[in-house]
């Protein structure tokens, strides 16, 4: 089922209103797999955390401000909602040693934020809904554009794995996530912009949800670029390339295939002990035979080396 509402706050307060003709979509909608859509008791936490946020008198650490906010079932989109308002010159955080990040009252005024604020990619992420405001963008559009998830490689997936069918319409990430997956902080930094008055929400399919900046923006937006990650700015990516999500499961299968063999061969063990004496013995006589023609082949492959060395010194002469 789809809906042709959107949803903004106005003074404080949460409004519900029927889609203009030029803000409707001219794309036809699509029906969705499985019912998503922010429920209203997502949206009160991270509420609560822009409450605290804007009481702030002292610096508090991330876990403080989150359990005092009680948005600890949600502790990604509560983060992320903590950076878009670093963002947004609400609150700023500074470095507290040991991956901590402290939050103190008002705009930064000095000094570079701490890589864990992840500043760039938040204002890139800001920055892509003001410079598009008159269009309405997916999550995962912004996702991938603000270049929030390097693990949702998109680009370099391979055509196997994007597929169609039975996968179009789930979300991208269903498939290319790669294990940490930062939807979480991003809907959390997208709902901290809908009660600040900045955006305004709408479920494009009962499992779409889109987003489109409604505040004037009298200034040209220039969106950033994305910058690559380093395997310094974030200790959970790896040293090489990243390891496909069809590499890992075919790795898990072959681990859980094994591991299932060595309890079938103890039970096998334990309870027929002379027949598992007879496969042993039967084993090991195939593996000294099949040692014994590598050696053979070698001894063959080194006599035709030498045989044809005394050639050539035969004809060099």
């Amino acid at each position: 089922m789809t809906s042709n509402l959107h949803h903004r706050v106005v003074d404080g307060r949460e409004e519900a209103l029927d889609l203009d003709e030029e803000l409707s979509t001219e794309r036809t909608r699509r029906r969705g797999r499985f019912s998503n859509s922010l429920q209203p008791a997502s949206l009160a936490r991270i509420r609560r955390v822009l409450d605290v946020v804007s009481s702030l008198d002292a610096p508090r650490l991330t876990a403080e401000l989150i359990a005092e906010a009680n948005a600890e079932q949600d502790l990604k989109g509560a983060l992320g909602a903590l950076r878009m308002l670093d963002a947004q010159g609400i609150v700023h955080a500074r470095s507290g040693g040991r991956r901590q990040l402290i939050w103190h009252p008002g705009r930064r005024e000095f000094g570079e934020p701490p890589r864990l604020v992840e500043r760039e990619s938040y204002l890139r992420l800001r920055d892509l809904l003001r410079s598009r405001n008159e269009r309405w963008h997916s999550t995962d559009w912004l996702l991938i554009e603000a270049g929030l998830d390097p693990d949702l490689d998109l680009l370099n997936a391979e055509q196997s794995e994007r597929g169609g069918g039975l996968w179009a319409g789930l979300p991208v990430n269903f498939f290319l996530d790669r294990g940490k997956s930062a939807r979480k902080y991003v809907l959390g930094a997208l709902k901290a912009l809908y009660w600040l008055e900045c955006v305004s929400w709408r479920n494009y399919t009962s499992q779409a949800i889109e987003w489109r900046w409604i505040q004037p923006v009298t200034e040209k937006v220039v969106v950033g670029r994305i910058r690559l990650p380093t395997t310094s700015a974030d200790p959970y990516l790896l040293d090489g390339p990243a390891v496909s999500r069809w590499d890992r499961l075919t790795a898990r299968a072959v681990e859980y295939r094994e591991k299932f063999q060595e309890q079938e061969q103890q039970w096998i063990r334990d309870h027929y002990p002379k027949l598992a004496q007879q496969f042993e013995d039967r084993r090991r006589a195939q593996q000294e035979s099949e040692e014994a023609r590598r050696r053979s082949e070698h001894r063959e492959a080194a006599n035709w080396e030498q045989s044809n060395n005394r050639r050539k010194m035969y004809w060099e002469a």
